[in-house]
């Protein structure tokens, strides 16, 4: 839902201003999607058999997350530096967008791993 929001918040703001959106945002948006989900999905799945699990995932994949998206963005002006300024303000929002998301859920996940092993 949060990738369709976005996707639809884009459309608009291309239409009222063309020049104010990366021209390939939709790739730009499954990258930092695709990257958020596919690290969300593994620390849900994986880091909830043990607490301090959770915890090394979250840090593992925070911090991947991080160095992969300044890799990317790294790569992108190296080979095209062609609107390196807006490619970069459009991933750097996305992916700040994804953390938001992301620390909500997995403040939620923390609070149920929390709750069960209490008892």
């Amino acid at each position: 839902l949060l990738t369709l929001f976005i996707s639809i918040a884009a459309l608009i703001v291309y239409f009222i201003s063309p020049d104010a959106i990366h021209r390939q945002f939709a790739a730009i948006l499954l990258l930092v999607a695709g990257v958020h989900y596919l690290s969300f999905y593994t620390i849900a799945k994986k880091g909830v058999e043990k607490f301090n699990r959770f915890i090394n995932f979250t840090m593992i994949f925070s911090m991947g997350k991080m160095l992969f998206i300044a890799a990317i963005i790294a790569a992108y002006g190296l080979l095209i530096k062609k609107e390196i300024l807006l490619f970069t303000v459009t991933i750097m929002f996305l992916y700040v967008i994804f953390l938001i998301f992301d620390v909500l859920w997995l403040l939620k996940l923390n609070k149920f791993l929390i709750q069960n092993t209490k008892k």
